[in-house]
């Protein structure tokens, strides 16, 4: 499920499930192909900056989208000799979006559960202050994740990431980090630093976090 449309604050598009019976699932297993590009090096060297991604659910440029009631998956199995670690593989997601997420639950995922925002211009987030400026042109406003379950993430729980005034709350992440580890994580090429946290927020500025749980994370670097 791949949209690019905009609803409006009046009339949001809403895609979910109607009537009785089990949820609506998509499973994409690989496929849902597209390609991303932020033209320049990630801030942290260990992080892919280009390449093929498979989606089970993608919004790109939208807005006033609502995707709710529905079971996604994407197993990694479908793509034969592809293993956990190896450094080029194709990245995965199951939704990826810049959204309020609620109430979803995320089981077996990996490497991670809710990553939400990154961006291309991150030479403009450096220093231990950062300015409000560079949050308002590059980075996100906004941004709510509350009332999520994430159980048996491979790697982190929970990260918001670039931006101002985040709202993390009355989530849950439960028995994260159980692939950060010699046995599962054993090629990482040149993208080391096998670390993981529960639930944490990277550059952003004057985030709340409350009423969250982290619970049996798994011994990491």
């Amino acid at each position: 499920l791949h949209l690019t449309c905009c609803g409006s604050k009046d009339a949001p598009i809403v895609v979910g499930a109607y009537g009785d019976g089990p949820a609506p699932r998509i499973d994409a297993d690989g496929q849902g192909i597209w390609y991303q590009d932020y033209g320049c090096p990630l801030d942290s060297p260990t992080h892919v900056c280009r390449g093929y991604v498979s989606s089970a659910v993608l919004l790109y440029d939208a807005a006033y989208v609502t995707v709710q009631d529905l079971e996604i998956t994407n197993h990694s199995g479908a793509v034969l000799g592809e293993s956990y670690s190896q450094p080029d593989k194709m990245e995965r997601t199951g939704v990826a979006a810049d959204v309020l997420v609620e109430g979803c639950y995320l089981y077996r995922v990996s490497r991670w559960g809710l990553a939400v925002g990154y961006t291309y211009a991150h030479a403009h987030f450096q220093g231990a202050a950062l300015e409000e400026a560079p949050f308002l042109k590059y980075g996100h406003e906004n941004v709510t994740i509350r009332d999520n379950y994430v159980k048996l993430a491979g790697g982190d729980g929970i990260t918001v990431m670039y931006a101002l005034r985040p709202l993390v709350e009355h989530n849950t992440a439960d028995s994260v980090a159980c692939e950060i580890n010699d046995r599962v994580y054993s090629h990482p090429g040149d993208r080391a630093g096998k670390v993981a946290a529960g639930i944490w927020p990277w550059k952003c500025k004057d985030a709340l976090f409350r009423c969250n749980e982290a619970a049996d994370t798994r011994l990491n670097q």
